[in-house]
């Protein structure tokens, strides 16, 4: 919805008055476009914008007919549509890496958290060369325990 709102305004651009257009993004990561340099944001790009055209077919400034007519104004309106949705796929897919990145964080906080439960109920013990299983002391033991809540510790924020 408030892409097409945007669209709509970008393709008026044309028949406005030549003036400068700045493209902002605020803290909760919305683009906004307007004709005023916000103060507050941190990044600010200016944007190119094309003078409009009299009725004539003389640019505002009064210079000769521009010889790039309408099917240059619709190149330029589309190349923006264009740039307009590549960002918006890259927000999404930041987006959708970020909360990949959650779900794995919070999966392996879990494992940690049972593995914490289980060593602590439970004789833990290797095995080695010859098959046998050697069982960790009670000092080994209560370091591996605090080597796991450190680890949970890092790992479940």
């Amino acid at each position: 919805m408030k892409i097409s709102v945007l669209l709509v305004l970008l393709l008026l651009l044309p028949a406005a008055a030549s003036a400068e257009l700045y493209k902002w993004t605020d803290a909760e990561g919305r683009v906004h476009f307007t004709d005023k340099k916000p103060a507050v944001a941190a990044k600010v790009e200016t944007l190119k914008v094309p003078r409009a055209q009299s009725p004539g077919g003389t640019s505002a400034s009064g210079s000769a007919p521009a010889s790039q007519g309408a099917s240059s104004v619709l190149e330029r309106q589309k190349r923006m549509a264009d740039i307009l949705t590549q960002e918006r796929e890259q927000r999404e897919s930041a987006a959708s890496k970020k909360e990949k990145d959650a779900a794995n964080r919070l999966k392996k906080c879990q494992e940690l958290q049972d593995y914490r439960r289980n060593a602590a109920r439970s004789r833990i013990y290797n095995i080695d060369d010859k098959g046998e299983r050697t069982f960790m002391d009670d000092n080994a033991h209560a370091a591996h325990l605090r080597e796991l809540d450190e680890n949970i510790v890092q790992n479940c924020q």
